[in-house]
């Protein structure tokens, strides 16, 4: 029952209860005419007083339920609607951040990292191993880092080592800092309808957040004491929670470090994407 059906059921009501006790009264002890005897008003006075007067408590009663009820549900549309408009600018935001151009500059990074670590598995090792202590307990020294590894910019030829070191580090930096935004992304409640207006690009960066996945999967587990100091890699279920709002093809991709290279997006800006 809504707000002014209830309210126009109380004044029914209202209406109901005063008017046939009066019936009720004047079919039984009296006539339709006036009296001029007080006593006759003030038996009548008791009668309407004790029959009418707890009909009246608890109308009001109910009237107050109906006043408090109403302002309840008022105040939660208000919260609920202050909460959507919040969500929906919230997450504009996040999309403007992600079309922005600081952002786009490490999306532009980190596919050139995955594609030098596609190219490179020996370098996809070296990866994976720099997100854990491993990087610690068997760091390959910054020397044989960069005597490995400097050929994998292929438009850029270091000579100086610490550049290179530099360089490479800050470029994983952003391969990481994308990974994060996706993570940020699937648990950020998606605002009804407003998905389809904000691409964000998943289906195209999901082949690479499931190659990392394994990477990282398959790094974690090479060496024991990572999972002394370590927590265990959670992509795999970031994905898992982006499949199920911006991933919506009925076949999930099967992809794994040994396959991700023969995915047709990878595949692609393998063979086009070019260094800066």
């Amino acid at each position: 029952m809504n707000d002014k059906k209830y309210f126009n059921w109380l004044i029914g009501t209202t209406i109901i209860l005063t008017i046939v006790p009066l019936i009720f009264y004047m079919c039984n002890f009296g006539s339709w005419t006036f009296s001029s005897n007080k006593s006759d008003w003030g038996t009548f006075g008791d009668y309407i007083g004790g029959l009418l007067n707890p009909l009246i408590g608890l109308l009001t009663l109910a009237v107050t339920v109906f006043i408090a009820v109403s302002f309840n549900q008022y105040e939660k549309r208000r919260d609920e609607q202050s909460k959507n408009e919040a969500d929906v600018k919230s997450y504009l935001e996040l999309y403007q951040y992600f079309v922005g151009p600081e952002f786009r500059e490490k999306r532009h990074v980190a596919w050139n990292v995955v594609r030098r670590a596609i190219e490179n598995p020996e370098y996809a090792d070296f990866v994976a191993k720099e997100n854990f202590v491993c990087r610690y307990t068997d760091r390959m020294t910054r020397t044989l880092v960069f005597n490995k590894f400097k050929d994998i910019y292929k438009k850029e030829k270091f000579s100086d080592k610490q550049l290179f070191l530099n360089r490479e580090s800050e470029d994983r930096h952003k391969l990481d800092a994308v990974v994060n935004f996706f993570q940020l992304l699937a648990v950020k409640d998606v605002p009804k309808d407003n998905h389809k207006v904000c691409d964000f690009y998943y289906d195209s960066w999901r082949p690479v957040l499931c190659w990392y996945a394994k990477l990282l999967e398959v790094g974690y587990l090479k060496f024991p004491e990572n999972s002394q100091y370590n927590n265990q890699p959670n992509l795999r279920a970031t994905i898992e929670m982006l499949d199920k709002k911006y991933y919506q093809t009925k076949t999930k991709d099967s992809l794994t470090v040994d396959t991700i290279s023969e995915h047709p997006i990878l595949k692609w800006y393998a063979s086009k994407q070019s260094d800066e």
